[in-house]
């Protein structure tokens, strides 16, 4: 993905899904300030996510669905004050969710499915007044959630 995409400032929509090849992502991503969805959905080789993805304040959808190279996201994520929804079905490789996830107040929909790496949630969770689903299913620890976050939210459990 070249530098220029920085450039596209009206952009507001970037669907990048099955690209196989991608490992990073270009710091200028920062810089498309309309963007309002990214799908890397499939992205098998991503193995990071620049912490310039803060800067996206329009972004309401993240979906990383099989970014299975991805290990953490950048405590920058919790500046993304409108996202709505965090797609991170089948991050296989996945092993923390930072505690800044706590501060994205927007966040309505969850989606940690079949992320077999991911230990626990953070505890930051309980501070997000808008979640109303997480998805939880396919994951080992899943069966573990505490009682008061299971019964808050609407929770497909897993093994």
């Amino acid at each position: 993905l070249p530098s220029a995409i920085g450039q596209l400032q009206s952009l507001t929509d970037l669907k990048l899904g099955y690209c196989k090849g991608l490992t990073s992502l270009p710091v200028e991503i920062g810089q498309l300030s309309s963007l309002q969805l990214l799908h890397l959905y499939g992205c098998k080789s991503l193995a990071a996510l620049p912490s310039e993805i803060g800067q996206l304040r329009s972004l309401t959808a993240l979906h990383l669905g099989s970014c299975e190279r991805l290990t953490s996201l950048p405590v920058e994520i919790g500046q993304l004050s409108r996202l709505q929804l965090l797609y991170l079905y089948g991050c296989k490789s996945l092993t923390r969710l930072p505690a800044e996830i706590g501060q994205l107040q927007s966040l309505t929909e969850l989606h940690v499915s079949h992320c077999q790496k991911l230990r626990r949630l953070p505890a930051e969770i309980r501070q997000l007044q808008k979640l109303d689903t997480l998805r939880a299913y396919g994951c080992a620890w899943s069966r573990n959630i505490p009682p008061d976050i299971r019964y808050k939210y609407s929770i497909v459990p897993g093994y």
